[in-house]
């Protein structure tokens, strides 16, 4: 597994098979995610954390298709309210 994976503050949706087959270390998720289309995460290594831009009821807000999108419905290590400039 390689570094981190932070996607653009600036996007918004994450479309079907956009992250597929990767290996990453961790994850960074901006606040501007609103959508997770389904397989947008599929046959990925699982993440040792998860870095959430913004509070909890901000993530529960997602629209995250829950098939093929298993590290991001599943309760993993979720940090909220990261600092995305660090």
């Amino acid at each position: 597994m390689t570094g981190r994976l932070s996607i653009s503050n600036t996007i918004t949706t994450i479309g079907s098979s956009s992250v597929d087959y990767t290996q990453w270390k961790s994850l960074v998720i901006p606040k501007s995610l609103t959508t997770v289309e389904l397989v947008a995460f599929n046959y990925v290594e699982p993440y040792d954390a998860i870095y959430y831009e913004g509070t909890k009821e901000e993530w529960n807000a997602i629209d995250i298709g829950r098939l093929g999108n298993d590290e991001l419905t599943y309760e993993l290590i979720r940090h909220y309210n990261y600092d995305y400039s660090s």
